[in-house]
């Protein structure tokens, strides 16, 4: 290694900054070596209380910041597969399925209102539809990467109207495997 510096990690762990000798790129290398007795460690305890004081919120203003991406897929092993190749910046959640169904106790469509169809979120899928609903709320960009077929777009057309998603920040994506 050219060029080496003993130096600490935020954490207060010994490490060896320098270059490498034939292609010139930065390297590191974690450890402790002689050229560190010449410089002094980091206190602990001032460590300690720096992670400490980063931890802590501050004060939330009343008003949602709308930040960040949200995908939305039909499966969890989906959602994660996805959510490795969009990285930082993008959340991918399930909705593990349909979230919105006709119901059950009486006639699902209105015959005085051109056969209005009446639907109903079951139980299991409310706080799913719940949770949707507020990380749409906070995005930036909603996508709605539900399969390529008519039951991922029957899927996509009712997370939208159950979660209330802004249409303007909705997109209909689609992924090829």
């Amino acid at each position: 290694m050219g060029e080496p510096e003993a130096v600490y990690t935020a954490n207060g762990t010994p490490g060896t900054r320098g270059v490498c000798p034939v292609c010139g790129t930065k390297m590191f290398k974690m450890g402790r070596t002689p050229a560190h007795d010449a410089i002094p460690a980091p206190d602990p305890q001032a460590l300690k209380a720096k992670r400490k004081a980063a931890g802590k919120n501050p004060k939330k203003s009343g008003k949602a910041k709308q930040n960040g991406k949200l995908v939305i897929v039909e499966s969890p092993a989906k959602a994660k597969t996805i959510g490795k190749f969009l990285g930082k910046g993008y959340t991918v959640k399930a909705s593990v399925g349909h979230v919105r169904d006709l119901l059950r106790s009486q006639l699902s469509v209105d015959v005085d209102n051109e056969f209005a169809p009446k639907y109903r979120v079951p139980n299991e899928k409310r706080s799913v539809v719940k949770e949707l609903k507020k990380l749409a709320t906070d995005s930036s960009e909603i996508y709605l990467a539900t399969d390529p077929d008519r039951e991922g777009e029957a899927i996509a057309w009712h997370l939208t109207e159950a979660a209330d998603m802004a249409h303007d920040r909705t997109k209909r994506v689609v992924f090829h495997e």
